[in-house]
């Protein structure tokens, strides 16, 4: 597991480093426009890549941890819809008897 984080987070961390070193050692270069927005566009697909990063780690631990694969399920419950049902009616009557209003809890 921790392999996996380590190379996604190489792989995600090296684009933005590299355009930003790219961009450094030729700030005193003169560059036309076209030049300039395929840097700034390849600037802005590093920085998605590196966001991206952050939210690979819920995958990587839900493709290698059974544990965790197991309380995600749980915590998402998209299996059971008899539980999801039932919970929601109880939501849905607690809220009407707690609010006196029914489009309260819509």
């Amino acid at each position: 597991m921790c392999l996996f984080q380590i190379l996604t987070n190489a792989i995600a961390s090296f684009p933005f480093a590299a355009i930003n070193l790219y961009r450094a050692l030729t700030t005193q270069e003169v560059q036309t426009q076209d030049q300039e927005n395929i840097v700034q566009f390849l600037r802005v697909m590093a920085i998605w890549l590196f966001y991206v990063q952050y939210c690979s780690d819920f995958y990587i631990y839900v493709s290698t941890s059974t544990e965790v694969r197991a309380a995600a399920a749980k915590i998402l419950c998209f299996w059971n819809r008899r539980w999801n049902v039932d919970h929601t009616n109880e939501l849905k009557s607690h809220c009407y008897d707690v609010n006196s209003s029914k489009d309260q809890c819509n």
